[in-house]
């Protein structure tokens, strides 16, 4: 008589193995595709939140005497810009920064339409004078959606 007992444990533990195997493939498959669905769902929330934003100056309006600023914003993108706060970089034609200023509470800009806000530059960080026929450049940003212009102006006005 042949013994076969020990063939069978052999058997027993390769189809354990492979049952192993396969199941440590399923459950990594499966969190793969979980994961990878998380993400997709989350980055389109992201872009329901604010759709595609692009904004552009149209017009600048740049006043020596009452020192300021405003912008004609109009949004180009599907998406609304949100209500909220707005940031400018002002600099002067060589490309320095002369001064950093914020303006709150501009209402919604809703897509394909124009807005404008003005940035009073007495209260800039640092307060600076606008001069009378000297060349600015200001980048606008919305704080929230991250959209930015920037565009070039002379001031007109009483201050030399």
């Amino acid at each position: 008589m042949t013994n076969k007992k020990g063939i069978t444990p052999v058997v027993a533990v390769v189809l354990l193995l492979m049952m192993t195997v396969a199941a440590a493939a399923g459950a990594y498959f499966w969190m793969n595709s979980i994961t990878s669905s998380l993400q997709s769902q989350f980055g389109s929330r992201v872009t329901d939140i604010f759709g595609s934003v692009e904004i552009h100056t149209v017009l600048m309006t740049c006043n020596a005497t009452t020192n300021t600023m405003s912008p004609l914003i109009i949004n180009d993108g599907p998406g609304n810009i949100p209500s909220g706060a707005w940031i400018a970089i002002l600099s002067d034609q060589t490309g320095s920064q002369l001064s950093y200023n914020r303006t709150d509470n501009v209402p919604q800009i809703n897509a394909n339409d124009l807005l404008s806000f003005t940035f009073d530059w007495d209260h800039g960080t640092p307060a600076v004078s606008l001069l009378n026929s000297t060349r600015y450049s200001i980048s606008v940003e919305n704080i929230a959606t991250n959209a930015k212009t920037s565009y070039t102006c002379i001031p007109s006005g009483a201050n030399s």
